[in-house]
């Protein structure tokens, strides 16, 4: 058998995709195949199948950019949880409250905000200031992180 073959690779299966072999190309050849034969002489002539390569996870740039979006989404909602957005609005000045608290340095709305939740919560102000400082500041890393993972897939 003279070797036809001008093109070969692995599969994900490990059998081998060649052609042309009798003017067709042929997917699932192993050593049990009709034409391995055909197959062998073309890697005993020194060649040798590409490597298995898996096709891309999404059609074109456009997709894998909205699948990062929709990741960088779906993971934030893990990180920001069940909260509305009328909440999450007000993190900024719940923050600055809670570090004015903190530093004593507090005006009468950021006292109020922080002694108003502590009282349903049922925490110490002090004690809840402490616990929104710290969130705020894992918030603002995680975000950070994300925000660059974006622009930098974009």
């Amino acid at each position: 058998m003279t070797s036809t073959i001008t093109h070969a690779r692995y599969d994900l299966d490990g059998t081998v995709t060649a052609g042309p072999i009798e003017g067709c190309t042929w997917s699932g050849l192993t050593p049990a195949s009709r034409f391995w034969p055909v197959v062998q002489e073309w890697i005993d002539a020194g060649n040798e199948p590409d490597p298995y390569v898996a096709p891309p996870k999404y059609a074109n740039a456009d997709a894998a950019k909205a699948a990062m979006i929709q990741w960088v989404t779906d993971f934030t909602a893990m990180v920001t949880g069940p909260v509305s957005i009328d909440e999450r609005l007000s993190w900024d000045a719940k923050e600055a409250a809670a570090r004015a608290y903190i530093a004593e340095t507090a005006d009468a709305a950021q006292t109020a905000m922080i002694e108003n939740e502590a009282a349903i919560t049922t925490e110490d102000p002090a004690d809840l200031a402490a616990i929104i400082i710290t969130r705020a500041d894992t918030f603002r890393a995680v975000v950070a992180r994300v925000a660059g993972l974006r622009r930098k897939t974009i």
